[in-house]
């Protein structure tokens, strides 16, 4: 989603800060996100990151860069790693979110994105450096308006090293210091984790602490403070559950902006729902052509009544996005149909299936629950294992067999015998058939189609070449020691000579009939039916290629014959020519 933020200065943004962080939430963040090792060491010892005990190395089963081995000390299992080798490379990076209340209104709820860097540096403690920690965003979240963003222009991770136990940036001699220079106002909201995750390099690779119980925390005694804990669990359990990446930030955007609208759909038992809209796990991007979320009540935040029936089941049950589209669109539509009943028949389909499935009920005005009932008996008696995707690649092939192949009297969908085949599979097949017959006969069609062009387009070369190979016989008939100059008897033969000759002489008929190039062949007078050479001249009277078999040079005889012919027909040709220019 594309969000417009708020237009404030930064100054005023960073009036709502006191840039400050507990120390209690930084080891927090420390115990959650800084990388456990276990460090082998020169002198025999090993140490262990997670017990901070030191411990003689032949305790350990392995002693190989970056096996992953267990503390005999507190049995955690790390990565084991050479204190003196590759230190850049144990680093971490990590944004960590800490949600508060504004320092100027109360109200206000306000984000600061830290970023940390856990360096190691090489020698006898590597662990033994303070983590770097620089302001990477800071977000100011003001209830019913929405969200202002302000960030440093650098991008950190990309260019920080820590070498000896000095944070600085690659290539550059100055330390970093820890103050957040460069703080601008951004137009549109994007956590900058959606920055980080696209980069390939290792060095910038992108650990993310949502701390949730700080946001819980700060939305209390705020116009937050029921919209917020609605989607706590929710939120909790996509965070666990999916592979996708989901800032809370985006989450408390959404909030700042619709509590109450959001409030209400959380109660109605759709959080999760919503949530899986914001966070585009399904293919769905926005969810404003289902919800209004400017809306102050059920009716127009849904966009039309609901029943008391569905009601309960969303308290109770919940929807996935797809179910409630499909619910939605029916509801629309005119056919409306419950929840449940909606719930029973998605789980049947597939996103590809229930689109075409719907798209075909909402144009002829059909009834979900006939459709359902349909397909059960398809399924009873003719043992039809996948009765949904059967019958939505059915529709797509009636579809197509209508509006492509033209057979709209046939496979008309108003036609319900059409819609609802008495078997649905051998109607099926024979759809499948007849798409396949008819594309066959579409590609003979095109390739008679095709032919009868290349034989229009070769006649037609044929033609201006017929009025020009006079002339060509006129100026290059020529023979001496042995071999012959030959004028092509027509184009067609120039795919004759390119097979024999191996060469691409097949592709110069347009060019020679339309004249801007010229083909001969030569020959031996003692074997004129053989193809031996093929030689192409310019307008201007010069020769570009004369060229044997396979376009590897020929004989030194006939090389020779090609010099003679140039200089007893081309050169006085060209000479001609350039009378002529003169005396034009």
């Amino acid at each position: 989603m594309n969000i417009r933020t708020l237009d404030i200065p930064v100054e005023e943004i960073e009036e709502h800060f006191d840039f400050s962080l507990p120390r209690e939430w930084l080891d927090r963040v420390d115990a959650q996100c800084k990388p456990g090792y276990i460090w082998l060491l020169k002198d025999g010892k090993a140490y262990c990151d997670n017990c901070q005990e030191t411990f003689p190395a032949d305790m350990l089963k392995k002693t190989t860069h970056m096996a992953r081995v267990v503390c005999p000390q507190c049995s955690e299992t790390a990565k084991l790693r050479k204190s003196w080798v590759g230190q850049n490379t144990a680093r971490r990076n990590v944004l960590s979110y800490h949600f508060a209340k504004s320092v100027a209104d109360t109200d206000v709820i306000t984000c600061m994105v830290l970023f940390t860097c856990y360096g190691y540096k090489a020698g006898d403690k590597p662990w033994d450096v303070e983590p770097l920690r620089l302001i990477d965003g800071l977000y100011v979240l003001i209830p019913g308006k929405g969200i202002a963003y302000a960030s440093p222009w650098r991008i950190y991770p990309a260019c920080i090293r820590c070498s000896d136990g000095m944070y600085s940036y690659r290539n550059v001699r100055s330390s970093l210091s820890n103050h957040y220079a460069g703080m601008k106002v951004r137009r549109y909201f994007s956590p900058r984790e959606n920055v980080y995750k696209y980069s390939t390099k290792p060095e910038t690779f992108i650990h993310i602490f949502d701390d949730v119980e700080s946001f819980y925390s700060a939305a209390q005694e705020t116009p937050l403070r029921y919209v917020a804990p609605a989607y706590k669990d929710a939120y909790e359990h996509l965070y666990k559950c999916t592979p996708y990446n989901m800032p809370l930030i985006r989450m408390a955007e959404r909030m700042s902006r619709y509590p109450e609208p959001l409030e209400k759909v959380a109660k109605m038992g759709l959080a999760d729902m919503y949530l899986r809209y914001v966070y585009h796990i399904q293919p769905v991007g926005s969810v404003g052509h289902i919800l209004n979320l400017r809306g102050s009540d059920i009716p127009t935040i849904f966009k039309g009544q609901v029943t008391k029936e569905d009601k309960r089941y969303f308290f109770e049950k919940g929807a996935s996005p797809g179910e409630f589209e499909t619910w939605q669109k029916l509801r629309k539509a005119g056919h409306p149909m419950s929840m449940q009943f909606v719930h029973h028949v998605e789980e049947k389909m597939i996103y590809s299936d229930r689109t075409v499935i719907l798209d075909v009920i909402i144009r002829f005005g059909l009834n979900l629950r006939k459709v359902a009932t349909y397909l059960e008996k398809q399924k009873k008696k003719y043992k039809l294992k996948a009765p949904y995707p059967t019958y939505a690649d059915y529709l797509k092939d009636c579809m197509r067999l209508s509006d492509d192949y033209g057979m709209g009297h046939i496979y008309n969908l108003a036609d319900k015998s059409i819609l609802f085949p008495q078997n649905l599979h051998q109607a099926h097949q024979t759809t499948i058939e007849l798409i396949a017959i008819e594309t066959e006969r579409r590609r003979a069609l095109d390739a008679q189609r095709r032919e009868a062009e290349i034989a229009k387009q070769l006649a037609d070369m044929e033609k201006k070449y017929k009025k020009i190979r006079p002339k060509l016989e006129e100026k290059y008939s020529y023979q001496a020691d042995g071999y012959v100059i030959i004028i092509p008897p027509n184009v067609e033969d120039f795919t004759r000579e390119g097979l024999e000759m191996h060469n691409c002489v097949g592709g110069y008929k347009e060019r020679v009939a339309n004249g801007s190039t010229q083909v001969v062949y030569i020959r031996k007078l003692d074997d004129m039916d053989k193809s031996f050479g093929t030689m192409e001249i310019s307008t201007k009277e010069t020769i570009i290629q004369a060229r044997g078999k396979y376009n590897k040079d020929m004989p030194e005889d006939a090389e020779a014959f090609v010099k003679k012919f140039e200089h007893e027909v081309l050169e006085p040709l060209r000479t001609i020519a350039i009378s002529l220019d003169g005396v034009a």
